[in-house]
């Protein structure tokens, strides 16, 4: 990784620490936002790893704020509310059914095909 390229990581980690305070949230409650595994979190707001591109969205609405602010602190500036609770369940749902997909398409071509 070159110079900048560290830079970048640590400015995106304290990017990602400084909004889980400013949220109350620990790394398992962005876990679950995410669907990343707590560790990973952690990773993320040390600057040790960078989230994947599956990631960034749920981080970014978990966090309150926009993926252009996550990545480079420009763009949309931080809500002073985040996601209640109940909306972070619904997101969580939500990327479920989406990962579920596919499969559910499968499903339903089968019962057709049974007919």
């Amino acid at each position: 990784m070159t110079i900048n390229g560290d830079k970048r990581r640590k400015a995106f980690a304290d990017r990602v620490e400084k909004r889980m305070r400013a949220t109350r949230q620990d790394a398992y409650t962005v876990a679950k936002a995410t669907g990343a595994h707590h560790n990973r979190v952690r990773e993320w707001a040390r600057g040790s790893r960078w989230p994947s591109v599956a990631h960034l969205g749920p981080l970014a609405v978990a966090l309150g704020v926009s993926v252009d602010w996550l990545l480079t602190g420009g763009g949309q500036q931080p809500k002073a509310s985040v996601a209640s609770p109940r909306e972070q369940n619904a997101l969580a749902i939500a990327r479920e059914l989406y990962e579920l997909s596919p499969q559910i398409a499968d499903l339903a071509r089968r019962a057709k095909e049974i007919g």
